[in-house]
């Protein structure tokens, strides 16, 4: 392999490895700013009556384990509110983003259930023959509450993964930045007159948009239920809202570099004229 060959290899090498740092560099900024933004999330739930479609989520399903028992909607009055769900959400998303941990809240819901159970069977002229019946059904209740507005506890389990996860991808992009620094001035002293932004920037342009294309066709999560409505609304909108930034980083990152090869090419064409000029009057 003759230099000229090397040169050449180290050329494309290089551009591959600028464009790899590009990619990686603008992922995780486009995760930091969405997924693994807590004000990001925050202004999603703010902004898609998310608190309002949990709490009817929730008192749905809590109506649910009620209709074979005989017993009216009416003992859910008061045990808890849109307001009461807005704090408990507030305090869930804040602590898992900020590494918290979170206590569930149960006991106000449970002591006011079994008042109006009370209420209710004292209303109703009614007795029961057996108080471990109204325990466990005020136990299933109360479990079924704490599962609906925390999620199983998943936050609070998985929380110190997600941090680990941040702090991974935040070591990542200082090496990646790192990189892109170390390939540009390589690429600089090494290939000093050629191109060297056109190619990272098409290629980058074409990952995105292989990635908005495969999402878009092999994901369809419209239609997804997970947990609840709300959370399930959430997820949806922000995958969509990534699709779009990865379609329109797509879009720049290829008219960018298109550009610069434009210019590129100009500059050259303008550099041969000039040279055969000057060879033409030095003929003369």
């Amino acid at each position: 392999m003759n230099k000229k060959q090397v040169k050449f290899l180290t050329y494309y090498l290089l551009q591959l490895l600028k464009s790899l740092n590009i990619t990686i560099v603008l992922l995780i900024i486009i995760f930091n700013t969405t997924v693994l933004n807590y004000k990001y999330i925050q202004n999603k739930m703010d902004n898609n009556n998310y608190y309002e479609l949990l709490y009817n989520d929730t008192l749905e399903k809590l109506e649910d384990i009620i209709i074979p028992t005989g017993f009216s909607s009416d003992i859910f009055e008061d045990t808890f509110t849109i307001k009461e769900v807005t704090r408990i959400e507030k305090k869930l998303i804040h602590n898992f983003y900020y590494r918290e941990e979170t206590k569930i809240e149960s006991t106000s819901f449970k002591e006011k259930l079994k008042e109006n159970i009370d209420k209710e069977l004292k209303e109703k002229n009614l007795r029961v023959d057996n108080e471990e019946d109204i325990t466990k059904l005020i136990d299933e209740l109360t479990n079924e509450y704490e599962n609906n507005l925390y999620y199983h506890n998943f936050l609070n389990n998985y929380k110190n993964t997600f941090y680990k996860f941040r702090n991974y991808t935040s070591i990542i992009l200082v090496i990646s930045i790192l990189l892109l620094i170390l390939v540009t001035i390589l690429l600089e002293i090494l290939h000093k007159k050629r191109d060297k932004m056109s190619i990272p920037l098409i290629t980058n342009g074409i990952v995105f948009l292989t990635l908005f294309a495969y999402f878009k066709l092999n994901l369809n999560i419209d239609n997804l239920i997970l947990y609840s409505k709300g959370l399930s609304i959430i997820i949806t909108k922000t995958f969509n809202s990534i699709l779009k930034i990865f379609i329109i980083v797509s879009i720049i990152s290829i008219l960018i570099g298109l550009l610069n090869r434009y210019v590129y090419f100009k500059k050259v064409l303008k550099h041969k004229k000039r040279k055969k000029k000057e060879t033409y009057y030095e003929e003369d």
